[in-house]
């Protein structure tokens, strides 16, 4: 949960599997982050008019989804396939490009 050093670049595509492994650390299981912190970081590095697509349980994806629209993401949420039985959504999400 550390700025991830990106200077010159900017992107235009983030893809997340498990999104909450990143905030979480993998050998005591605490959090290192919260998930506000790491997604405000991805707003950083995402160009304007960027997606990211986030693809993980539908509890998480509810929580990404609420931020993303403060962070004034237009998001939509996708059901799996029928093999993950409703046990993992996607939301694909794109920066908005903000005008005055």
């Amino acid at each position: 949960c550390e700025p991830f050093s990106t200077y010159p670049r900017t992107y235009d595509l983030l893809h997340v599997t498990n999104i909450e492994s990143l905030v979480k650390d993998p050998a005591s299981g605490e959090r290192r982050c919260s998930l506000v912190d790491l997604m405000v970081e991805m707003d950083r590095i995402l160009r304007p008019e960027g997606t990211v697509v986030v693809r993980d349980t539908p509890e998480v994806i509810e929580k990404v989804a609420r931020i993303s629209d403060a962070v004034r993401w237009k998001a939509t949420i996708y059901n799996k396939e029928p093999e993950s039985h409703a046990q993992e959504k996607i939301l694909v999400a794109t920066k908005t490009f903000w005008k005055q």
